[in-house]
């Protein structure tokens, strides 16, 4: 036959009252910002691209639709040298950055042979 414990549910009640959560303030509507340059023109161009190539997958569209804003009159970074995919490093670091300590050609390196 099982237990039955006695002013549990006295208990649980007690430390549930005492331990509330403070009601939930209303967050902030924040207004939408207006979509960019590129975002206008993928919305405008992924339609027509999806009409001329139907079936075709959405990242092949995604390729064709970057390569065609590189070159687009809307793009404000238009004939900039695209930025490199590596971490940057800036001039600071590369002033802090100690010199690699490469072997001279003429300093041998004891071989374990000897």
């Amino acid at each position: 036959m099982p237990k039955i414990q006695v002013g549990a549910s006295k208990a649980k009640s007690a430390t549930k009252a005492t331990t509330t959560k403070p009601a939930k303030q209303a967050k902030e509507v924040k207004e939408k910002r207006e979509p960019s340059a590129y975002n206008i023109f993928i919305k405008t161009e992924m339609a027509t691209w999806r009409q001329a190539n139907p079936g075709k997958k959405v990242t092949e569209a995604m390729k064709e639709l970057g390569a065609m804003w590189r070159d687009h009159p809307s793009n404000p970074n238009r004939g900039k040298a695209p930025r490199s995919k590596s971490k940057a490093v800036s001039a600071k670091e590369k002033e802090n950055a100690l010199p690699g300590v490469l072997p001279d050609s003429d300093d041998t390196v004891p071989s374990s042979d000897d």
